[in-house]
């Protein structure tokens, strides 16, 4: 059966100029994971991914990691697609198998796919679905393992669920999400593990909670990431945000 999937998903490969697919996009992917994310189908990439990787925790990591990074390629041309693919990636990522074995990569999973949830594009094309995925990756952020991996990326992680949440477009759309984020923010700011980890934990989750730092409003957020990518790599998604001039040079005026 699994050789039947891969038949016809590498079939589809042949489609991908016809439907817009960039190169540069898919450059780090698969032929038939190209093929998978182009359907646009969160089940036909999560077969994929099972496929390719073998049963492997540490190479279905790595697959679901490259799908993200492809995803936020995606955003501008097709927001639908890349939510759809980073759905998979974070449910391959978010499984007992992965978070004990490749604990850094579901970090480098969460941590594009919290930056996909709060740009406006996406929002407006799946509302529904950056609901969703704001509750699975603050719930993701606060596992151990995936904590510890590197707290202040978490803590970012954990931002961007609460702004994905609070914007109009999604409360309205998914109801019930932003009291699930704030439900699991909530007790992970008191969770022993987390805590030992960095006891600065509670501080932070309340600042997110008083909404005081957001991400998508606040560049040095962002910047603390860049040190977890060393891989070849992708420009992140371009987010709006006011005019802030660009990271750490303040220009006279």
């Amino acid at each position: 059966m699994r050789k039947i999937l891969l038949g016809v998903i590498c079939a589809l490969t042949f489609l991908l100029p016809q439907v817009g697919w960039t190169q540069s996009a898919g450059t780090n992917l698969p032929p038939a994971l190209q093929a998978a994310v182009m359907t646009g189908n969160p089940n036909a990439i999560s077969q994929a991914i099972s496929a390719l990787s073998g049963g492997n925790p540490l190479r279905a990591a790595s697959l679901a990691h490259a799908v993200t990074t492809a995803a936020e390629q995606m955003v501008a041309t097709n927001p639908q697609a890349a939510i759809s693919a980073v759905q998979a990636a974070v449910a391959v990522v978010n499984s007992q198998p992965v978070l004990s074995s490749a604990p850094q990569d579901a970090l480098l999973v969460a941590v594009s796919a919290s930056r996909i949830i709060v740009n406006p594009a996406v929002q407006q094309a799946a509302p529904q679905s950056v609901g969703t995925l704001a509750v699975q990756l603050s719930q993701l952020a606060a596992t151990p393992s995936v904590y510890q991996a590197n707290p202040n990326a978490a803590i970012s992680i954990m931002a961007n669920a609460y702004a994905a949440v609070s914007s109009p477009t999604v409360a309205a759309a998914s109801t019930g999400a932003a009291q699930q984020v704030v439900s699991v923010l909530t007790t992970a700011s008191t969770d022993p593990v987390l805590v030992a980890v960095s006891p600065s934990v509670a501080a932070q989750i309340n600042t997110i909670l008083a909404d005081q730092s957001s991400p998508t409003n606040n560049d040095e957020s962002n910047n603390q990431l860049e040190p977890l990518f060393q891989q070849p790599t992708v420009e992140p998604v371009s987010i709006p945000e006011p005019n802030s001039g660009g990271g750490n040079s303040a220009s006279p005026s």
